[in-house]
């Protein structure tokens, strides 16, 4: 603490040196983190019973679409308080996380910070959560079969179809709604821009 105070003197005393400290996004990190450390543990009493309820690749899958809507270390977080899991249960969640933590803005905590730096070089200063999503989605996909796919099996099963179709016909009906949500969101969010594009031309217009 007391490093952590010099070094907001010296940033003070020398602000004309660097650009300004971003203590604001730091602080909704900080406190995103510290709410879900507390409020956290207070949901085992569901979490237990939905996450040992599902293999490993529906747990896999599921953390790849969930992450895109929800931070990744949350969902990591609440899946550690989960007791008597396997090591296979373990890696599927950490590596399902990570695979969709790009998808979207909030999908990971250092996205909000990117686009805190980034923000300016892009128009009206603001992202396209569609066009993030879909510039996101290749690299999502190569993650996925790097993490889960390719474990030591031969390259030409990971793109056999009825697997694929005998995996998705095993899902839980609600938990394919969840698998399915992020990309319904991704949908109403592309709806919106183009409403939001056509109500920008037809002002124009009428300007003109």
């Amino acid at each position: 603490m007391g490093l952590f105070l010099v070094f907001l003197g010296l940033a003070e005393a020398y602000q004309r040196h660097h650009d300004r400290l971003m203590l604001r996004e730091g602080l909704m990190v900080a406190f995103f983190l510290a709410g879900l450390v507390v409020l956290g543990g207070q949901q085992r009493w569901w979490l237990q019973e939905a996450l040992l309820s599902m293999d490993e690749s529906t747990l896999f899958f599921g953390a790849t679409a969930l992450t895109a809507i929800t931070d990744n270390a949350a969902l990591t977080y609440l899946g550690s308080l989960v007791d008597g899991v396997s090591e296979t249960f373990k890696y599927a969640l950490v590596a399902g996380a990570v695979a969709g933590g790009g998808l979207t803005v909030i999908a990971n905590a250092p996205n909000p910070a990117g686009f805190a730096i980034l923000k300016d070089s892009f128009e009206e200063r603001s992202i396209n959560p569609f066009g993030l999503f879909l510039a996101a989605l290749p690299p999502t996909l190569v993650a996925i079969a790097c993490l889960w796919g390719f474990r030591g099996e031969p390259i030409n099963e990971v793109f056999d179809l009825n697997r694929w179709a005998q995996w998705f016909s095993r899902l839980d009906r609600s938990f394919l709604f969840l698998l399915i949500l992020p990309f319904v969101v991704a949908a109403v969010g592309l709806w919106a821009e183009f409403a939001r594009s056509d109500k920008d031309i037809d002002k124009r217009k009428s300007v003109q």
